[in-house]
């Protein structure tokens, strides 16, 4: 319920989005806050109700060459923890730039 952090290495020589997928319903997974390294401020993920259940994908930062800390705090009150599916850095992203929409 406390949350917690992941490290990723950023092997590339240039910055890169990070996304984060997660799991995705209102009525079920918590809101949660998320930031990258040690930065004050960050994204908020808030779960939409939308059936079925699914995963959903976020931008949640950018990861800079090297070791890079995802930082998650889930808020209270969910009948289930954050359920993290995946977590994307997208090196590609850089030449098709669009990929971001």
């Amino acid at each position: 319920p406390n949350g917690g952090s992941i490290r990723i290495t950023n092997k590339d020589n240039f910055p890169v989005p990070i996304f984060l997928s997660y799991m995705n319903r209102a009525t079920d997974y918590p809101i949660t806050d998320v930031t990258i390294g040690d930065a004050t401020s960050g994204v908020t993920l808030e779960p939409i109700d939308q059936p079925p259940l699914i995963t959903r994908r976020s931008l949640v930062g950018w990861a800079r060459p090297g070791e890079n800390v995802i930082n998650i705090r889930p808020r209270q009150g969910s009948k289930e923890p954050f359920s993290l599916t995946g977590i994307i850095l997208c090196a590609a992203c850089k030449t098709y730039p669009d990929m971001l929409a």
